[in-house]
């Protein structure tokens, strides 16, 4: 029975921030947790091999950290470090399959993948037969601790308790508008598509066109997945391709993915821009972002997880664009309502079940962005109906999508093998 849980930290910012909430989770459930911070790989390295004890320890790791041919971790005779010491390796992707072609098509010894949508899912069972699929967990929610309001000073005249009552609701109502100065808040990164022109234009004028087709009919399909897109436009171009070869293909279209996505990106933020709704971006690149009205646009620098979850607690709306991810969800929208602010965002199969309108959330079409200036001016003029959004929200996030709650999965999942 494993009591043992290595965990990666100092990669991706925002990934050790997660193993960090599923590393807490774990020692309070009496496990013994070891953070191999990769900055920190020399003074690491000898430590770990110590904590390493076959059939007690296992790797929980997400996008392949630990598995990505790191110093010390991996070395060319001999193989990476789990593989000798006999430890299983549970690998959440965060991101589509087809960025990590090249790991799947490979997997290591002991090797788990889990993964964030279903559709992923379905993509791994398709074309790499070889991975042990381990099950579904989306992204959770993480929360800031608000500070405690101070205390009045005690030489104030006492109240009535249905005075006192009815004055805290009202200082209570100011608080909340103090604080939420933010009106829309986005936290991500814009990269202008035409920055992906020199990987679609690469090779010759009948492939460019060919990548235009995919992109097209993408962002004009958007309930399908880049898969079936892809492969429907493959089919038409060939004629037949076996799995094996579309995989490869598909991970070379990985621009394709990015190109989308920050397409909608920049067209859900420049909708709300030209409508005259004030939004405040975090991230970089969104001085590249054209709109009609630029001054409505504040742009706060890249920055840490803590940072975006401090920005969050400041706003009204936080609003969110999905990735690839047709039956998952993005951490963006949970932490967003376990911070106090109103999720805008479009929708995935998955979203619809675990959250229903007005549950924390509000769903915009994606193909009638139109209408989305009208759902967020209305929420913004309208405080009530936002607070009862979010508390209804906070509930049902509190209870079923924290990293308290994925931690609990994952403690099922290596206990049962």
């Amino acid at each position: 029975m494993p009591s043992r849980i290595v965990l990666m930290t100092g990669g991706v910012e925002t990934l050790t921030y997660f193993s960090k909430e599923l590393g807490n989770v774990f020692e309070e459930k009496g496990y013994k947790v070891f953070y191999y911070d990769l900055k920190e790989s020399e003074t690491c390295f000898s430590r770990l091999k110590r904590f390493l004890k076959p059939k007690e320890t296992v790797l929980i790791t997400f996008n392949h950290i630990g598995l990505s041919q790191e110093d010390l971790l991996y070395r060319t005779q001999q193989g990476y470090i789990w593989e000798q010491s006999q430890i299983p390796v549970y690998n959440i992707l965060v991101d589509h399959p087809l960025y990590y072609h090249n790991h799947l098509s490979h997997p290591i010894k002991n090797y788990h993948y889990i993964g964030i949508d279903k559709k992923h899912i379905q993509y791994v069972e398709n074309y790499y037969p070889d991975v042990k699929v381990c099950g579904f967990l989306p992204l959770a929610g993480m929360r800031m601790l608000e500070k405690r309001p101070e205390k009045q000073p005690e030489e104030q005249p006492e109240k009535q308790p249905e005075e006192q009552k009815k004055e805290q609701k009202e200082e209570q109502k100011e608080e909340q508008k103090e604080k939420r100065e933010i009106p829309v808040l986005f936290t991500g990164n814009y990269q202008a598509p035409e920055k992906f022109n020199t990987y679609i234009e690469r090779i010759d004028e009948e492939y460019t066109q060919f990548y235009h087709k995919i992109i097209d009919r993408v962002l004009a399909e958007s309930e399908k997945t880049l898969e079936e897109v892809a492969k429907k436009c493959c089919l038409d171009e060939m004629g037949t391709i076996s799995d094996k070869d579309f995989a490869e293909v598909l991970a070379h279209m990985n621009f394709i993915d990015l190109y989308v996505r920050n397409v909608r990106r920049g067209n859900v933020v420049r909708t709300l821009l030209d409508a005259g709704v004030s939004v405040e971006v975090v991230g970089d690149g969104w001085e590249k972002l054209e709109s009609k009205h630029p001054e409505l646009l504040k742009i706060h620098p890249q920055t840490d997880t803590r940072t975006c979850l401090e920005l969050m607690q400041q706003a009204k709306i936080s609003l969110n664009v999905m990735p690839e991810f047709k039956d998952g969800a993005h951490d963006r929208i949970f932490s967003s309502i376990l911070n106090g602010a109103v999720s805008v965002s479009d929708d995935s199969r998955y979203l619809r079940e675990c959250l229903p309108e007005g549950v924390g959330i509000c769903y915009y079409d994606r193909n009638h962005l139109a209408e989305l200036p009208e759902i967020v001016k209305h929420l913004l003029a309208v405080p009530r109906e936002r607070e009862e959004i979010v508390l209804k929200g906070k509930a049902e996030v509190e209870k079923k999508h924290t990293w308290r709650q994925r931690a609990e999965q994952l403690i099922e999942w290596i206990e049962a093998v």
